[in-house]
């Protein structure tokens, strides 16, 4: 007999991928090739601003690292001081993840939110690219660093060498050993290549290891100051104008993750010497000027004498570094492209002037910034505003998403009636109501209110704000149940609301949320900095799991005390008092709906929230001595929802009647809205930044959710 619930179940996930696979975004329109910078008349004469090119990325080097303390990369602020160096912010777009970025960086186009799990499988990036050009041109590139860039352009590099970029635990081979790459390039007075790529990850791996403000920090920036320094000395020495370049490809927080977008994530610093060429063009008194991190591209383009990329969103700032007729080309270029995409009256005006202006340059040169420089800031100012526009605008294809919306939504009115089809939003879950469902107790007016309270909490999914502090919702509503039930059992329920305030306690600071002081992002502590003195544990990973295997192999099997010795080196030192909550409530009377709330706060207690940034990607290289993507993956689902397993596990144990139904239909429901507020919100200014994310966290909800319940129950529901 055909399981109806399952082909339900199946069929609602049908219609989520569906979902994801149109919703997010497919590139911009394919625009024709662009055409190659050529220059005409008394023009050809003019020789290209820089020959040679050397491009470093600092992982992860924030704005605030720079900013913050001048002592750390001194070599760096008086070369800007002396304006021997130009110093610009960029904007990053999310999600800040390095695949993305260094998409952004090479081609100047804004990559699809999927590219977060596609920075895990890097594989041939076959666009048009700053580094597909440079090889159309002949050019010859070395490279050294993350191996990333490798797996993008395999074949591109005379010379490279590659660093595993997920190995987080390690911040200092890493770097040596593209440091020592460099090294041999300077042996030979950098004479064997036309550009040279260099990918440092120390500081990456030290904030994903130790955390954003460890002191670890200040060391590998000055590490990279001095690298900086050596770099541009050599080029000094050289007989032909040379460009480096040195800039963060994203930021990082102050737990020392990123992905999300927040301030500090988003801020990057690019720093640009012109070495061995003519002095920076006169600029405004401001200390930096603010641009896009796609833009980049087409000012290297200009800077270098070469075309843009096909699909390039950037704007150039080449005129702040060159005031050379090949950055007027270059921006004559840009408005051609932009001008594919939109026919805006004053870039058509900007067209007309920058042509004019060309053809007085390539016909008598005379005084180049004074007819130039107003034709530029006016062009410049109408292709950031066409840039902005085209930024914010995706393409979707609104009858699939359609489609998938009301899949999800009436699966189940193939099934039978429901007790809660008074709402089309609640159809998603209708299939779970049939005669099992009725195991879902609700006795008592606190048991319905729970019951409703859990129905309606996806109905925040709408506004952005409450969907980054919905971890505030669910321990609002625990505390709520356990101080409503303390009534039954007030010694028992007091000790489990002291534990469930202690375990929110080890990981306030790593959300965006307020503190007693001040905001979340602040170092300052509050209260909970009592409790978690208590908890905190000692021992490191290795000692954990020989200790944990020794005490628990005379009760248990080899097999079993390896596996949980395992699990205690992998999760978080926030699980103790998860552990101790689960242990403690295992002794009070069963409830559905405690179960259930301690099921969805877990989630959160460990420093989870909906932004990518909180993942803890290094739990995922425990035990390891090399790359292992499966292993890497396991472990870091693994402390993910260590929380959210355990109180399944103890549910299962103690038999809590409706348990897995409830979870199910939750988890359901809150999929089927989330899609509906993505659907409605796609054109919203947090659309990538906060109800994207949600989604995808809502997808590994539901997936993980239904997998664990069939295989520790046998069947999804029980």
């Amino acid at each position: 007999m055909v399981d109806t619930r399952a082909v339900a179940l199946a069929a609602f996930a049908v219609s989520t991928v569906l979902f994801a696979v149109v919703f997010f975004p497919v590139p911009p329109s394919e625009i024709s090739r662009a055409e190659k910078l050529e220059l005409h008349g008394a023009c050809r004469e003019a020789p290209r601003p820089f020959e040679k090119l050397v491009l470093m990325v600092i992982d992860a080097w924030s704005w605030n690292f720079l900013e913050a303390a001048r002592s750390d990369m001194p070599f760096v602020w008086k070369a800007i001081d002396a304006r021997e160096a130009i110093l610009f912010v960029a904007n990053v777009q999310t999600p800040t993840v390095t695949l993305p970025r260094i998409k952004a960086i090479v081609s100047g186009t804004i990559s699809s939110f999927v590219d977060v799990v596609f920075n895990f499988f890097s594989s041939d990036y076959k666009s048009d690219s700053l580094i597909s050009i440079l090889n159309e041109s002949s050019s010859r590139m070395v490279f050294y660093g993350d191996d990333t860039w490798l797996k993008m352009f395999p074949t591109a590099f005379l010379r490279s060498s590659g660093v595993h970029s997920f190995f987080v635990r390690d911040f200092t081979e890493v770097d040596d050993n593209v440091t020592r790459g460099l090294d041999s390039e300077i042996a030979s007075n950098f004479r064997d290549f036309d550009a040279l790529f260099l990918h440092y990850l120390g500081l990456d791996h030290i904030g994903h290891s130790l955390g954003g403000k460890d002191p670890q920090i200040p060391v590998k920036l000055r590490e990279m100051d001095v690298i900086v320094e050596k770099i541009h000395m050599n080029l000094g020495k050289l007989n032909h104008s040379s460009l480096l370049v040195v800039l963060g490809d994203h930021g990082m927080t102050e737990a020392g993750g990123h992905g999300g977008s927040s301030k500090s994530e988003v801020s990057v610093p690019i720093v640009i010497f012109p070495v061995n060429g003519a002095p920076l063009p006169a600029t405004s008194e401001e200390p930096f000027s603010k641009i896009q991190q796609i833009d980049l591209v087409s000012s290297l383009s200009g800077l270098l004498g070469l075309r843009i990329p096909n699909e390039n969103l950037g704007v150039s700032f080449s005129s702040q570094i060159s005031d050379s007729v090949w950055s007027l080309f270059n921006l004559r270029q840009i408005v051609n492209a932009f001008l594919r995409r939109s026919s805006s009256e004053r870039l058509l005006y900007c067209k007309s002037k920058l042509d004019t202006v060309v053809d007085q340059l390539c016909s008598a040169p005379t005084a180049h910034s004074k007819i130039v420089r107003p034709v530029v800031r006016v062009c410049q100012q109408e292709l950031r505003r066409l840039q902005a526009d085209l930024m914010s605008s995706q393409s979707f294809n609104a009858e699939l998403l359609i489609f998938s919306l009301i899949l999800s939504f009436t699966v189940s009115s193939v099934l039978q009636a429901s007790l809660l089809k008074f709402c089309f939003m609640l159809q998603a879950i209708a299939f779970y109501f049939s005669s099992k469902t009725k195991r879902i107790p609700a006795d008592t007016p606190l048991e319905v209110a729970f019951f409703f309270a859990i129905l309606l909490e996806p109905l925040i999914y709408f506004a952005s704000s409450l969907t980054e502090e919905e971890h505030d919702v669910w321990y609002f509503l625990y505390s709520s149940f356990l101080m409503l039930s303390s009534v039954h059992s007030p010694k028992s329920n007091l000790m489990l609301l002291v534990l469930h305030r202690i375990s929110r306690g080890f990981t306030e600071g790593r959300r965006r949320r307020w503190n007693l002081e001040d905001s979340g992002e602040s170092s300052f502590p509050d209260l909970s900095t009592v409790f978690t003195t208590f908890a905190t544990w000692h021992m490191d990973a290795v000692r954990i799991f020989t200790v944990a295997s020794l005490l628990l192999s005379r009760r248990l099997s080899v097999r079993k005390a390896l596996l949980v010795g395992w699990i205690l080196a992998v999760v978080r030192d926030e699980f103790v008092p998860l552990c101790v909550l689960n242990v403690l409530a295992s002794l009070l009377p069963k409830s559905t709906y405690g179960s259930f709330l301690a099921l969805m706060s877990s989630f959160y207690y460990l420093g989870n929230s909906n932004s990518i940034s909180t993942i803890d990607i290094s739990v995922g290289y425990t035990g390891l001595a090399s790359y292992q993507p499966v292993v890497v993956a396991v472990q870091i689902a693994l402390n993910l929802y260590s929380g959210p397993l355990i109180v399944t596990l103890l549910a299962k144990s103690l038999e809590i009647e409706g348990f897995g139904d409830l979870v199910v239909m939750s988890r359901v429901l809150s999929l089927a809205i989330t899609m509906l507020s993505l659907f409605l919100q796609r054109h919203h200014l947090f659309v990538w930044t906060v109800f994207a994310p949600k989604f995808i966290y809502e997808i590994g909800h539901f997936f993980i959710s239904v997998i664990v319940l069939a295989l520790i129950n046998g069947n999804v529901v029980r």
